[in-house]
């Protein structure tokens, strides 16, 4: 890839509201153009390493002080700016079926599916000062963030609560303010198929081997290709 300094830059801001403040962070991006690996572990690698996410999660900070103690409050807190990132699908935001966003293209373009908002929520928690721990999920269709059960509030009546490992993890929703543990409507029947921290781990076999099919059947096997 490129140095950085021989590569067009971005200037880009992004602003939200977090308990009735409207919060606003500039930041500066290289063009990647098609110089990055687009698949889901880079990018939530990244966004557990990169600058613009850093900045992000510490201005979150400043504006929810509270969040630097309270694993819930931070969690709200990133959610918040996650659900106010327009959602679009991949295909009418960029002309490709798939196409996975880095957590501050996300920001940079305003715009982003549930994979994109969960890489860039899990991402937000990932750092300091939270370090919450996050995993992301995968369902059928959809993708979301798992907190540590231990750590936080769980608000939802009958929360999805997730073994990966033999830790519990709580469902948190990127693309809706959901209280915690609660699976958005729309996919409240999907199972969770796999999580990934840096490694992956299958949650369940058989609806992980369904999907797999399909996608092979239906002429999808590139976009596999983009959670390896």
């Amino acid at each position: 890839m490129p140095h950085e300094s021989a590569r067009r830059v971005v200037r880009r801001s992004f602003s939200w509201d977090i308990d009735g403040e409207e919060v606003t962070v500039a930041f500066t991006i290289p063009d990647a153009g098609g110089d990055v690996k687009r698949t889901v572990p880079a990018a939530f690698e990244a966004a557990q390493r990169g600058d613009v996410v850093g900045r992000v999660a510490r201005t979150l900070a400043t504006v929810a002080p509270a969040a630097t103690t309270d694993a819930t409050a931070a969690v709200r807190a990133a959610q918040s700016l996650a659900v106010s990132v327009p959602f679009e699908t991949d295909a009418a935001s960029s002309g490709r079926a798939e196409y996975v966003r880095y957590a501050a293209e996300t920001l940079a373009d305003a715009v982003g599916d549930c994979e994109d908002k969960a890489i860039l929520l899990a991402g937000v928690l990932s750092r300091a000062p939270f370090a919450v721990d996050p995993v992301l999920f995968f369902l059928p269709g959809h993708a979301a963030v798992g907190v540590p059960r231990s750590a936080v509030d769980v608000d939802a009546a009958d929360p999805r609560v997730v073994s990966v490992r033999g830790r519990e993890y709580v469902y948190v929703e990127s693309v809706a303010a959901s209280p915690l543990g609660e699976v958005t409507r729309e996919y409240r029947d999907g199972p969770v198929m796999a999580a990934y921290d840096g490694q992956w781990a299958v949650v369940d076999a058989a609806a992980f081997v369904g999907q797999a099919r399909r996608a092979f059947d239906d002429g999808h096997v590139a976009a596999v290709g983009q959670y390896l």
